[in-house]
């Protein structure tokens, strides 16, 4: 196993590299530094990413174009992230074989649950030299919830266990992750595993800003679905300002249009009570965060939360819960504090114990800035990956 631990010198270079992705905008929102640091080593990158998803556009970026800035040509490709038809999952394979006998790379290289579980296959199946895949975080099937195993849910944990016999190397977002699937007995003894500090985050770009004047203001900024732990953010705020009514709470992020998530009436319900606000979806987050002066993300479970990171880089104390990905970007009582997985006192609780010692605020977003500079630098970060990548 390896540790992402500043820069590294580059690998062998004139690779052609396939690079499969579940939403095309991740590409250019995740993975901009990591492409650009294999394009700039001397390989060929090509990319496969969903052509349709109700996710896709909400960066507001043009992918391709984007892409081309950096001589990379994109394939939009059929795949759904949620569905589980198996004829759809036919044509994403069949998709993805095409575009590695068009591409020929040397290496393919996939993130998330069917771009790994597909775009290694096709890749075998094309006889493609290498194999690389990258958990950003336990997707269905593969976090242990310590209840029974349903029956999709061990047919999606025995195709993982298929897809890592026929990787040449995994990548982890956390090293608790790695644990999991060690003791699940999911990994391959000599399967060769790296684990690097999540995607990073662009420190030049998420620069510090003052703390804002005014009450103090915790925000969130997620994907509005049940596992990032909104319904507790939700709760806690109410709890939270039974003590302090003077505390202002921001949320921001895009409704999710599948059954069971959180929907509008929801959340104008909490703020026509006065709760706080939902601001939608934001392409730059820097503008709410230069708002706040806590960030909160009660998520079940992460890779390595992107949103957290950007709030540290920007000099902000963190709330986030005691769970794979997120415990490692805080340190208890310097940058911020850790609550147990969907529990809204406790999440309060910590508000609270915040708002009762404003003064401490400054010094633990400085702390934040801190640790973003020196362990989750987006290009050291970059470099890391593509290490693992190329071995």
């Amino acid at each position: 196993m390896t540790q992402a631990s500043g820069p590294v010198r580059p690998a062998v270079p004139g690779k052609k590299i396939l690079v499969i992705a579940g939403l095309a905008d991740s590409l250019v929102h995740f993975r901009w530094n990591l492409l650009e640091s294999l394009v700039n080593q001397g390989n060929t990158v090509a990319t496969a990413a969903a052509k349709d998803d109700p996710h896709n556009g909400m960066t507001g970026q043009d992918v391709v174009s984007r892409l081309r800035l950096l001589g990379i040509d994109h394939h939009p490709i059929p795949i759904q992230r949620t569905g589980n038809n198996p004829l759809d999952d036919l044509r994403t394979l069949w998709a993805l074989i095409r575009i590695c006998r068009l591409e020929k790379p040397d290496i393919v290289f996939a993130y998330s649950a069917k771009p790994i579980i597909y775009g290694m296959l096709a890749a075998w199946l094309c006889r493609v030299p290498r194999r690389v895949a990258m958990l950003t975080g336990l997707a269905f099937g593969l976090a242990d919830s310590g209840q029974r195993w349903t029956f999709v849910q061990g047919l999606a944990r025995r195709l993982f266990g298929t897809t890592f016999r026929l990787c040449d190397a995994l990548i982890f977002h956390n090293p608790d992750d790695l644990a999991t699937l060690r003791q699940g007995g999911l990994l391959p003894d000599a399967l060769p595993v790296h684990v690097v500090n999540g995607s990073g985050v662009d420190i030049d770009h998420y620069q510090p800003v003052p703390l804002p004047e005014g009450p103090v203001t915790f925000l969130m900024i997620a994907r509005l679905i049940r596992e990032k732990g909104v319904a507790e953010f939700l709760a806690a705020a109410r709890l939270a300002r039974k003590r302090h009514p003077e505390a202002q709470f921001l949320l921001v992020g895009p409704l999710d249009p599948r059954a069971g998530e959180l929907q509008e009436p929801e959340l104008r319900a909490w703020e026509q009570e006065g709760t706080g606000q939902w601001l939608g979806s934001m392409t730059d987050v820097r503008i709410p965060l230069g708002r706040t002066h806590v960030f909160v993300l009660p998520s079940y479970h992460e890779g390595t939360p992107r949103t957290v990171l950007e709030a540290m880089a920007m000099g902000r104390a963190v709330i986030t819960t005691d769970t794979a990905g997120c415990r490692q970007t805080v340190r208890v009582g310097e940058n911020g504090y850790l609550v147990p997985v969907r529990d809204p006192e406790a999440l309060a609780l910590a508000m609270v114990k915040v708002l009762d010692d404003p003064q401490s605020i400054p010094a633990m977003g400085a702390a934040s800035r801190r640790i973003a500079v020196e362990h989750y630098d987006a290009r050291r970060v970059s470099q890391a990956t593509a290490q693992a990548i190329l071995k």
